[in-house]
């Protein structure tokens, strides 16, 4: 709860139907009075929550208020006469009402107001009240029996009879990346026929990943082609141990995601926005009307909202969900095709929580067995069928220079040094234009993350900058 002085105003005829209610909030009901009861001191001194709009007590401390015509409704203020406390207005209509919403209350704790008519959300509002009810909702606490954990060696048996498995990740987590290529090798290992979804790839690119597989280009032809350093911004040496252990056994690799520039630009604009050729990238089938996956987007969406601030939520659901559609679609053309294969998918967690992202999607194409793991998420019985816990592992990644840089116009352009650093050292500065890095063509963000993917701490490059129109050769020594 959170506050000390707590009271719970309910009228004596009304008691019976809003204690589920004030039970559904966390709250324990042993200590309700009614409106008669209450004194002014106890106002002045206490949080509250108070059952109905329309009673006295309401009307002095908010003025008349309409009753809602939501089936329930919660609003959470500020205690008018003290502001270090709360006090919440409930709602309700009839016990109905209160049994469809009893159990989506903790899916918004965010919110001070909400309506919901028939257990759909009919209205949601973040006040400055600094409460919302999470301020009285809180989830039992867990505890996990020890003895019963198992171990990754442990699930395999449990999980290898399903066609699909989904394996999440935190992208910049090694030990993510190692489980997922134990899971692939015990798999393999055990005579199973295997295929692996990458959510890192996009569908555009799909042959890039059959020649590199088959042997046809190499690894740095295949970064080039594919796109990858412009289309993930993850560092490719997190993924390179799966990736040439599938190249080794011949495992198809496939490539499941939509082209980023159009998730992008759905993301600002809106799916009304794409050109008739963007529109044919488009998964075939969109559902929008999973009410939990937009309430689970919707939070996420506020997380971001800073660093996006005039983007609509409409439009990142829309974003997220043809993100999701698309992968599902991808894979079902290759089951379809592959009937006789396992396909283990890598998705980041946020694509498969709850089953309602990829999961729910490739299953309403296909209805084929599937099993969700999860690595380092929320320890929620519901959230998967098994989450990993990991201790947290150092591994190579690519050298960083150490400056802010800006793409335009086939220029990369340095927009800051950072304070003892390799290009701090070399002495670039703001503004310059690299041209070339160890005697490769720098025209783009790209080409330098993949001089860099090429090159050890350690080592020495010559880089080329244009500074004030003249052509400048530095020592920059990675470290």
């Amino acid at each position: 709860m959170g506050k000390q002085n707590l009271l719970i105003v309910v009228p004596p005829k009304q008691q019976q139907l809003y204690q589920t209610l004030i039970e559904a909030l966390g709250v324990n009901t042993t200590s309700i009075i009614t409106p008669q009861q209450i004194k002014f001191t106890q106002l002045k001194d206490s949080s509250l929550i108070i059952a109905g709009f329309d009673t006295p007590i309401v009307s002095m401390l908010f003025g008349k208020q309409t009753v809602p015509k939501d089936g329930v409704q919660i609003a959470v203020h500020k205690n008018p006469y003290n502001q270090q406390q709360f006090l919440a207005l409930l709602h309700a209509k009839n016990a109905n009402e209160i049994k469809a919403v009893t159990h989506k209350l903790s899916h918004y704790g965010k919110y001070s107001i909400l309506g919901f008519s028939n257990g759909k959300n009919t209205r949601k509002v973040i006040t400055e009240s600094n409460y919302g009810i999470s301020i009285f909702t809180r989830s039992d606490t867990r505890a996990l029996e020890l003895r019963q954990i198992t171990r990754l060696n442990d699930i395999i048996p449990k999980i290898q009879d399903n066609q699909i498995i989904y394996l999440g990740e935190q992208h910049n987590q090694f030990s993510h990346h190692i489980n997922q290529l134990m899971v692939i090798k015990k798999l393999h290992q055990a005579g199973y026929k295997l295929a692996v979804g990458m959510e890192m790839f996009q569908v555009p690119y799909q042959q890039v990943l059959n020649d590199y597989i088959t042997g046809k280009i190499d690894e740095t032809t295949f970064l080039k082609q594919s796109n990858y350093f412009n289309n993930w911004r993850f560092d490719y040496n997190l993924y390179k141990p799966i990736i040439d252990y599938v190249k080794t056994t011949a495992i198809p690799l496939i490539a499941l995601n939509i082209d980023k520039p159009i998730i992008d630009k759905v993301a600002r604009k809106g799916i009304h926005s794409l050109t008739a050729a963007e529109k044919q990238q488009l998964p075939s089938e969109l559902d929008l009307s999973n009410n939990t996956y937009r309430e689970n987007l919707y939070q996420v969406f506020l997380q971001h909202k800073n660093t996006f601030p005039h983007r609509k939520f409409e439009y990142f659901l829309q974003s997220q969900a043809i993100w999701d559609e698309k992968m599902a679609e991808s894979a079902q053309k290759f089951l379809l095709k592959n009937p006789d294969t396992k396909l283990i998918i890598l998705a980041g967690n946020g694509h498969l929580r709850y089953k309602y992202g990829i999961p729910n999607c490739l299953y309403r194409r296909n209805h084929y067995p599937f099993s969700v793991i999860l690595q380092d998420d929320y320890l929620d019985e519901t959230i998967g069928d098994y989450v990993l816990l990991t201790d947290s592992i150092k591994g190579k990644l690519a050298p960083k220079i150490g400056v802010m840089i800006e793409e335009k116009n086939q220029q990369v352009i340095i927009m800051g040094v950072s304070h003892k650093t390799p290009a701090e050292k070399a002495g670039l500065k703001k503004k310059d234009i690299i041209i070339q890095l160890a005697g490769q063509k720098i025209k783009s963000i790209a080409d330098l993350k993949l001089v860099l993917f090429n090159t050890d701490k350690g080592n020495t490059l010559t880089i080329q900058v244009m500074r004030d129109g003249k052509q400048l050769n530095l020592d920059l020594t990675l470290f």
